[in-house]
């Protein structure tokens, strides 16, 4: 990771943090409820991208492995 893309990494993280102050500033807590909802959706949708790149880097390196060998 160079400079550059790090400033860019920063920026969505402070961009992100930002936003959500400002709803929770702005609704009084209210959206407390859906940030807790989407952090505990959270774990069951990293499983499953984590699970699927796993089943396409397997994928892939067979068929490069079969084109190999053919």
């Amino acid at each position: 990771m160079n400079g550059k893309q790090f400033i860019k990494l920063l920026a969505i993280f402070g961009a992100a943090f930002g936003l959500t102050y400002l709803l929770l500033r702005a609704t009084a807590g209210a959206v407390t409820v859906v940030f807790d909802e989407a952090l505990s959706a959270f774990l069951v949708v990293a499983t499953l991208l984590v699970t699927m790149s796993v089943v396409l880097y397997n994928y892939i390196d067979n068929t490069t492995k079969d084109l190999w060998l053919s």
